[in-house]
């Protein structure tokens, strides 16, 4: 979720699970001193796309290594 006033990028449920305790919020970004409120949030759609790309760059890392680990165990 961005932050429109500051276009800080925020989890979508940190930034929630804060705002269901308080109506505003200030920014947690260290230095940003603006408020964060439920109707200043937009999704950051170019935001999710990377982490998207990250989620399955670091899986196929991850199946890779797997495989790997399965191809020198039948080499011994």
């Amino acid at each position: 979720m961005r932050n429109e006033p500051c276009g800080h990028t925020y989890s979508k449920a940190g930034i929630m699970q804060s705002l269901r305790k308080k109506h505003e919020v200030k920014c947690p970004v260290p230095g940003c001193n603006k408020a964060v409120r439920a109707a200043s949030l937009e999704r950051d759609r170019e935001k999710e796309v990377l982490v998207l790309r990250f989620e399955r760059q670091t899986q196929g890392v991850f199946m890779a290594s797997q495989r790997d680990a399965g191809a020198e165990e039948v080499e011994e």
